[in-house]
């Protein structure tokens, strides 16, 4: 699939941690470890919108 609009942010904070979200999915019926992510809203830039999922 092509997600034109999505973005996936890997900010590293504080030399070498990196920020992760753990997420349960209830279809699948398991715990994600995901970096944070999702889509650039209309007249946002991408940079924003990584700011605004960190």
């Amino acid at each position: 699939m092509n997600y034109p609009n999505r973005l996936t942010s890997d900010g590293v904070v504080q030399g070498e941690n990196i920020i992760t979200l753990k997420e349960y999915r209830y279809p699948i019926r398991l715990w994600q470890t995901e970096l944070p992510g999702g889509l650039i809203d209309p007249g946002e830039t991408a940079e924003q919108a990584a700011v605004r999922e960190l």
